[in-house]
C-alpha cells in the first residue's frame, strides 16, 4: 500500500489508464487506485498486490515517477507562464 499525493492520481493513472497499465506490466504487480476516498483527501492509497519482488518493483517505480513529476513542477515553477490562445510559452526568470 502507497499513500501518493492527490494531485498526482492522474497523472499516475495516465491518458486512458496507459501508465498505471505500463507499471502493472513492468513490475509483474496488481496496482489498483483507492475509489473510496474523498475528494477533498491530500493523498490517495495505491494498493499493490502480488509477489514481494513485484510489489516492490511497482512501489519504486511509482515512486520513481512521483519524484521525476514534482522535480519537473519545480523546475517548471521558476519560469514564467505566457498563454498564447492553445501554445504556452515558458520563459525561465
Amino acid at each position: 500500500m502507497l499513500s501518493v499525493p492527490s494531485s498526482l492520481i492522474g497523472a499516475i493513472i495516465g491518458r486512458g489508464g496507459e501508465t498505471i497499465k505500463r507499471f502493472c506490466t513492468e513490475s509483474g504487480a496488481r496496482i489498483e487506485v483507492s475509489k473510496d476516498q474523498i475528494d477533498t483527501a491530500q493523498e490517495r492509497v495505491i494498493f499493490l498486490s502480488g509477489a514481494k519482488e513485484n510489489v516492490d518493483r511497482a512501489e519504486a517505480m511509482i515512486m520513481d515517477f512521483i519524484r521525476e513529476r514534482v522535480a519537473n513542477r519545480a523546475r517548471n515553477s521558476q519560469s514564467l507562464s505566457l498563454v498564447f490562445g492553445s501554445s504556452t510559452c515558458f520563459v525561465p526568470m
